[in-house]
């Protein structure tokens, strides 16, 4: 399979940061959130199409200050997101040319994806199966009632806290993503829309360590992976 075309999110806000840069450009361990990403996914071979996707207006800014010093073996193209994030994925598979059949969407938000993980979701999409990566839930689980009080528990063993990346055939995430835009339907990934024109999806055990950063604090426990894989600043 050597037709795999890559988006990148990279759009956030990252108000929950707290912080006045774009998301993907806070720094970690002296790199930008979204350089880790790209850095990861830069040996594959079967994947010909490269695409990041940022906030409207700022694509020079991430062309020149992080997608530049990289020096990375493939092409990036940047193109602008949109108000949602599945708006941003859009425009990142219509930026796409021809030669991507295959589709991967991961968010700059886990720069902490391993090159194993790339590979295990490339493989199963040699299957022709869509496929995201996933972990059982380790916490209960509780179904919020009125106010402060708890309506019920759930069973965790039916749940799965889902990741990315995301791996799809493109003219079913095409599909799935026109269909979800002109019912004005907001999913929370990929997955979701796909799943929602009754098309399978499989999942795969994803990483413990391929957290999202959201807050704060996320950055200090990537801080603490990434040196415990040996990574210093």
């Amino acid at each position: 399979m050597n037709d795999v075309g890559l988006v990148i999110v990279a759009a956030g806000r990252g108000e929950r940061l707290g912080r006045p840069e774009a998301k993907a450009m806070v720094p970690l361990l002296g790199h930008p959130l979204l350089a880790w990403s790209l850095l990861a996914f830069d040996d594959f071979h079967e994947i010909v199409e490269r695409v990041v996707v940022v906030p409207p207006g700022s694509e020079t800014i991430f062309r020149e200050q992080v997608i530049a010093p990289l020096h990375l073996q493939r092409d990036v193209d940047v193109v602008a997101g949109g108000k949602e994030r599945q708006d941003s994925v859009f425009n990142g598979i219509d930026a796409m040319g021809g030669k991507s059949h295959w589709i991967v969407v991961h968010d700059a938000a886990r720069p902490l994806v391993s090159r194993d993980l790339i590979r295990r979701v490339l493989d199963r999409m040699e299957s022709g199966e869509s496929v995201v990566p996933a972990l059982p839930l380790r916490d209960s689980v509780a179904r919020v009632g009125y106010e402060t009080w708890l309506k019920a528990y759930l069973d965790r063993s039916e749940l799965l806290a889902v990741q990315t990346p995301q791996g799809f055939h493109r003219p079913v995430l095409e599909y799935a993503h026109q269909r979800a835009r002109g019912e004005h339907f907001v999913g929370t990934d990929e997955a979701s829309l796909v799943l929602r024109i009754n098309h399978p999806v499989s999942w795969l055990e994803g990483e413990v360590t391929n957290i999202k950063i959201t807050v704060p604090s996320d950055l200090l426990l990537a801080e603490a992976i990434l040196h415990m894989r040996g990574y210093r600043e």
